[in-house]
């Protein structure tokens, strides 16, 4: 009659059943309609949300990358031979995987990608990635809605960020040596944030191969940027595999042509000396003379040692140059590769039966520990079926 006559006494002890996988697997079939509606509710939502998603298209490039020093160092080592040059101690030739993904992930290289123009849904609107995310920090009437509404989270993010407070751009010129500090704003941010959610390097240690996919909103797209990445990264890995080759080189070249523009004037100035005294048998005149090629001798010889030494460095550069065959050439392409409906199909059902089967399962605990009565009902009901 009273809730305090229900409440067992002290003393009185509670029968209860453990779990078991048998009568659970009959709670379970005899609930299979409240499954089967949370699944299908679950694929619903998995549906929805890959009809919403934006098609995505993936293109790739397989090149073998390889360097000079390992395929023609012997012949460029003999071909300096018979001019009398010695090309210095040969290396492995082999580049550092690590290298690839860096070089195509780091800022500069993202930089120069991100201003290069690309093909967008309308064939005819060609326009960088920071061009497009410039264009979208500016506000309208619906953005400043947006963003102080839905977006105003991130906004605070954003001001304690202090991202749009940046004024003046500053991005690497071509001379720099990458030691002075990079100041770029938020659309730039946005734009090396999203490229590199898009770019995808892999390498082969077994067979050397190195693979750049990219995925873009467009199949045409996605080859322009992965065509752009793998420029990128033969453009800076040449960069780096040959930068004291060509300081050496523009340094010799330097020199040599200081030297020739001394040799020859040395040169017009003994060869007019002679002109003027020619026929003129003095001591004196011979003396001039002897000192004139002297010095016109000196600066042959230095400019032919120069001479020697710019080849040497042309050789060494050229044997330091890698080279990057073209094993798969990127091809656009003409399926999309994401989103996968199966694949949202498949993920709909598993979260569904999860859901089901787990809230139920947390019920059956509840009740086991709150309401064991309930529990004890349930368990002798499908225990005994």
């Amino acid at each position: 009659m009273f809730e305090e006559d229900k409440q067992p006494k002290v003393g009185e002890k509670t029968e209860t059943r453990d779990f078991d996988i048998v009568w659970m697997i009959k709670y379970f079939w005899a609930n299979r309609k409240r499954v089967i509606v949370i699944t299908g509710i679950s694929v619903a939502v998995s549906l929805i949300v890959f009809l919403c998603k934006d098609k995505e298209f993936t293109s790739e490039a397989v090149v073998l990358p390889t360097s000079s020093e390992s395929s023609g160092a012997g012949s460029l080592s003999s071909l300096a031979s018979l001019a009398g040059i010695k090309i210095g101690g040969a290396s492995s030739g082999r580049l550092s995987p690590e290298l690839f993904g860096q070089v195509a992930t780091s800022t500069t290289s993202l930089l120069r990608v991100m201003n290069e123009p690309l093909t967008w849904t309308d064939p005819d609107t060609v326009e960088s990635l920071y061009s497009r995310m410039e264009r979208d920090t500016i506000l309208t009437v619906g953005r400043i809605i947006m963003k102080y509404t839905i977006g105003l989270p991130q906004t605070i993010k954003v001001a304690v960020s202090g991202i749009d407070k940046v004024v003046e751009v500053v991005l690497p010129s071509e001379d720099d040596d990458g030691t002075k500090p990079l100041v770029l704003n938020r659309a730039m941010i946005l734009s090396i944030k999203e490229l590199n959610e898009r770019i995808s390097v892999t390498y082969d240690d077994d067979h050397n191969l190195l693979t750049v996919a990219c995925n873009a909103p467009n199949a045409k797209q996605s080859a322009e940027l992965t065509s752009m990445v793998l420029n990128q990264i033969q453009t800076a890995v040449t960069e780096f595999a040959t930068r004291n080759a060509r300081k050496n080189l523009d340094f010799a070249q330097e020199q040599y042509d200081k030297a020739l523009m001394d040799y020859s004037a040395k040169r017009e100035k003994w060869f007019r000396y002679k002109d003027t005294h020619r026929g003129i048998v003095e001591e004196r005149s011979d003396l001039a003379q002897n000192e004139l090629q002297e010095e016109y001798n000196l600066a042959y010889n230095l400019l032919t040692s120069l001479q020697q030494q710019v080849e040497t460095c042309k050789l060494e550069l050229a044997s330091k140059t890698p080279a990057f065959s073209v094993v798969e050439p990127i091809v656009t392409p003409i399926k999309k590769s994401a989103p996968k409906g199966g694949l949202h199909i498949v993920a709909g059902i598993v979260v569904g039966i999860l859901l089901s089967v787990g809230g139920m399962l947390v019920v059956l605990g509840y009740k086991q520990v709150f309401d064991p009565e309930s529990y004890n009902a349930i368990y002798d009901k499908y225990y005994q079926a």
